[in-house]
């Protein structure tokens, strides 16, 4: 039996296809968190066409303003059918899981079937203003759920001192660990559900982890350079997110990792053959981080050419922040009497590299790093619209 829960989704004022929402509710010291996911698995049987035609695309392409130019699913189930539309009841997937007064986790999570309703959309922005307006009779519940939000970011990143006040710098991470940058009047509510995001995708990974249960895992490893995510079958420390393991349940209708990942926590909810073993997912596995790597979404993303000023460094920070693409380090060495610059990223699944050589001027050749990887950017950019 199925029970009955509301909560509230934020997300962009585009974003129709709505795969998540939460409440939060106080009594006496104690807090408890239901973060809801909608149960695509009960909509999309394994082996149908739709599943196979999600399996083809893999996941939802999204254009930097969040409207979708192709979803991983028809239309019609991931903005209607499958999507936590305001006032609507949806079949979900969802965690229950309570703190202290002081956000310290009680006990184990506990995930149930359920019936979802959301009682209101919001939007990024719409946080902003309500932790502003304490009029508001869902200021109570958003309040703590900002405080609740912050505190599990302190907890994974102890060395930042992220204070409430730092938020407004407009700087966040995705549920991957990736940095991004935001308006700043939406930061509030971006770091609320990449958090619960994350909260519910890494106590999913603990509950199968402690089972025994192969998933598809989501493993982190970084190099001198170069930062790169990608799936695996056994879990592995993330170690962007600084959690030892981790996966993502969080977006069964945009990523099929998702949708597989909530059918075998499914199945361990209601004791069902679970479909998913370690060969089958080993096939999957190559397919999901052939497609991580590629990108081949990136060719559809609106990327603009840099405009090269004076700062170049700036310039390529400023760029790689309004695209969402990270932020490329600069290495700069001596060597006899020079000094070499290298610049090094990972665009539109090519590794763009770049080095240089300057006569003892140590920032001429940070520059003249970032000045390359300019240009093979550009590069790139402008091969794409011709091609």
């Amino acid at each position: 039996m199925r029970c009955n829960l509301t909560g509230v989704t934020i997300d962009r004022p585009s974003s129709m296809d709505l795969d998540d929402g939460f409440w939060l509710t106080r009594t006496d010291d104690i807090f408890k968190l239901n973060i809801s996911v909608s149960e695509v698995a009960s909509i999309i049987p394994i082996g149908s066409e739709l599943d196979i035609n999600a399996y083809e695309q893999i996941e939802s392409v999204y254009r930097l303003n969040g409207t979708a130019i192709k979803h991983m699913l028809p239309k019609n189930i991931a903005e209607c059918t499958a999507s936590f539309l305001p006032s609507q009841t949806r079949q979900a997937l969802t965690m229950v899981i309570s703190f202290d007064k002081d956000y310290n986790l009680l006990g184990t999570p506990r995930f149930v079937q359920s019936i979802f309703r959301s009682i209101k959309k919001l939007f990024y922005s719409d946080i902003h203003w309500l932790l502003r307006n304490n009029h508001d009779e869902i200021f109570p519940m958003i309040n703590q759920a900002f405080d609740l939000a912050l505190e599990l970011m302190r907890k994974r990143f102890p060395e930042r001192k992220i204070s409430r006040e730092d938020v407004c710098e407009g700087i966040i991470f995705d549920d991957d660990g990736k940095r991004l940058a935001c308006d700043s009047i939406e930061t509030e509510g971006h770091i609320i559900i990449t958090e619960f995001s994350i909260l519910f995708n890494l106590l999913v990974a603990q509950y199968l982890k402690n089972l025994g249960i192969p998933a598809l895992y989501r493993v982190h490893k970084k190099t001198e350079v170069l930062s790169i995510a990608n799936y695996s079958i056994t879990p592995e420390k993330h170690e962007d997110m600084k959690i030892d393991y981790y996966l993502r349940a969080t977006s069964p209708i945009r990523r099929f990792s998702d949708l597989v990942n909530q059918r075998i926590l499914i199945s361990t909810l209601t004791n069902q053959n679970n479909y998913y073993n370690e060969e089958n997912l080993s096939e999957l596995l190559q397919r999901l981080n052939t497609k991580v790597l590629n990108k081949p979404e990136d060719d559809l993303r609106e990327y603009k050419r840099i405009v090269i000023e004076t700062d170049t460094i700036e310039t390529l920070s400023k760029w790689c922040r309004a695209h969402q693409v990270p932020i490329p380090k600069i290495h700069v060495k001596p060597e006899d009497r020079f000094f070499i610059g290298e610049c090094q990223m990972l665009f539109m699944g090519e590794k763009l590299q770049y080095k240089t050589r300057r006569l003892a001027q140590q920032n001429l050749a940070r520059k003249s790093a970032a000045t390359g990887i300019c240009n093979l950017i550009n590069q790139k950019i402008d091969n794409t619209k011709s091609g």
